[in-house]
């Protein structure tokens, strides 16, 4: 079975909110796509661009990449990148995942925050903001 990055992303993306719903309380939908773009981005359990790794396992790594060369390709002419030899020469093959997690951070966090807002989540924060401001105002 072909392995599904932008479902696993999504679901680590899912992970994460969960861990950190207490410091996304009361962010609107703009601000909470910049931050997980930021700090998910940059998160071993989401993309693995901390450490370098997201599986911390070569052959793992290989595997998930070899079933989605599309992605990877895709991947580089995004970023313009022009390692791809060096790193299939090298077999580095956690650096090629690790790209891979990073090109489809954007598309799962819009998907994500779908799938948030759908639940009304930000909704609830509007509505905080809303009375918040108007129990500052006195009112």
């Amino acid at each position: 079975m072909k392995y599904n990055y932008l479902e696993a992303v999504k679901e680590d993306l899912r992970a994460f909110v969960a861990d950190h719903d207490y410091y996304l309380l009361g962010l609107d939908r703009e601000t909470t796509e910049e931050w997980l773009g930021e700090d998910a981005g940059n998160s071993d359990a989401v993309t693995g661009n901390a450490s370098g790794s997201y599986t911390f396992n070569r052959w793992t790594a290989k595997e998930y990449v070899i079933d989605n060369l599309d992605l990877l390709f895709e991947a580089f002419d995004c970023f313009g990148d022009e390692r791809i030899g060096e790193l299939f020469k090298s077999q580095d093959w956690e650096t090629m995942d690790v790209i891979i997690r990073f090109y489809l951070l954007g598309q799962a966090i819009y998907e994500v925050c779908n799938e948030l807002e759908e639940h009304g989540y930000f909704d609830a924060q509007e509505e905080e903001t809303a009375e918040d401001a108007a129990a500052a105002a006195g009112h």
